[in-house]
């Protein structure tokens, strides 16, 4: 899977989603532990359950997590109602500086 590859959820499924109660303003859909490739973030992985990517703009953030910090997920298109935050990392999309929040499903 190319990096460029990872889809995300369109705006209309992406209002069902809850991450402790807050909408992200970005989040793609589950992918494999197997895809990452940053020693930081191997290190932090909990099990061999999926992960995913959530994002929130770095300039006004609607929510911040801690890497190691347990998540309550509401998303009605994916199973798993837990997750653990294992890191983040700052990019920028079409000129936002947004930070992304790896998590990893616990159960």
């Amino acid at each position: 899977m190319q990096p460029n590859q990872f889809p995300t959820y369109p705006p209309e499924q992406l209002s069902a989603i809850y991450l402790n109660g807050i909408s992200p303003e970005s989040m793609n859909y589950d992918f494999g532990c197997k895809h990452i490739k940053q020693k930081r973030f191997k290190e932090m992985l909990a099990n061999d359950k999926d992960v995913f990517f959530a994002s929130t703009r770095l300039s006004n953030p609607v929510f911040r997590f801690r890497a190691g910090q347990e998540i309550d997920i509401e998303n009605p298109f994916a199973f798993g109602k837990r997750g653990k935050c294992i890191g983040h990392m700052d990019y920028l999309y079409r000129g936002f500086r947004m930070r992304g929040f790896l998590i990893q499903y616990i159960d």
